[in-house]
């Protein structure tokens, strides 16, 4: 599948001891050592693809249905303003929000940050709160002032919300397709919920734009996949540590609901 938003062929420890040691011996060695892995690495790849190639395939034909819902994913809670004061003092405050590849667009959050609280606008508590505009910002959708600056970069009709998730049926198998980067343990664990009992094709990278969906550890770790909401995406606040568990159980309600299945008990009490 495509769910490959921190997806590594080693453990992240051991890529990282390659570089180290690698980098030690200057950077004709480091690339030498990397391209040595890079066709290691793409070889096994290809051989486990052909080895599927030759196994059984499942027949899946049959009739075409879908349908999409807009997953409403948690959002952590905006850090002080005295903490947001701080950061601003080593962040240059009048450059305004700039795209890629400008190189102060990494701090485009503390600026949005501080605006937030000098506006009095609400923080989002939900992904569903904002809209996500073609230079990537992500804007509230009580922000008026924003959102009729850069209306040339917002879809009028279908404005970009996250987490968009379309769930197709070709014949009796579902076909998953999760907007944006999502890592690697969240689809795993939606094809594993239902893998036992049917074939499911569980892809992302699909929508307009990429935004990372971490796990709850990547949240935990501050790891750069986490952090793309905002260094990348201007939002002002981070994400919640529960983002990974909803969006697994929201995708698995879709799926269920679209092969006609029920929720298991447990499901329906939480």
């Amino acid at each position: 599948d495509s769910c490959g938003g921190n997806q590594f062929p080693l453990p992240r420890n051991e890529i990282n001891k390659i570089l180290f040691e690698g980098s030690q011996k200057g950077t004709k060695h480091l690339n030498k050592v990397l391209t040595e892995y890079t066709k290691e690495w793409g070889h096994k790849l290809a051989q486990k693809a052909l080895e599927i190639a030759d196994g059984d395939f499942v027949d899946v034909t049959g009739p075409l249905s879908a349908t999409m819902e807009i997953i409403s994913l948690p959002l952590r809670e905006p850090i002080p303003r005295e903490d947001a004061l701080k950061l601003i003092e080593d962040v240059p405050v009048d450059v305004g929000f700039v795209p890629y590849p400008h190189e102060n667009r990494n701090t485009n959050w503390v600026r949005m940050l501080l605006r937030y609280y000098d506006e009095g606008l609400p923080f989002p508590t939900r992904t569903t709160d904002m809209i996500c505009t073609d230079d990537t910002y992500l804007i509230h959708k009580e922000d008026k002032e924003f959102l009729e600056k850069y209306d040339y970069s917002i879809h009028d009709e279908l404005p970009c919300v996250y987490e968009e998730t379309i769930v197709a049926m070709i014949g009796d198998m579902p076909f998953v397709a999760m907007q944006g980067e999502v890592c690697a343990p969240i689809g795993m664990r939606i094809k594993d919920t239902f893998r036992t009992n049917r074939p499911i094709f569980v892809t992302a990278y699909m929508g307009e734009h990429n935004l990372y969906i971490p796990t709850r550890e990547i949240v935990r770790l501050n790891a750069y996949q986490a952090q793309v909401i905002q260094i990348q995406y201007a939002c002002p606040v981070g994400w919640s540590p529960e983002v990974e568990d909803e969006m697994v159980h929201a995708v698995n309600r879709i799926v269920r609901k679209t092969i006609g299945e029920e929720e298991p008990e447990e499901m329906e009490s939480e």
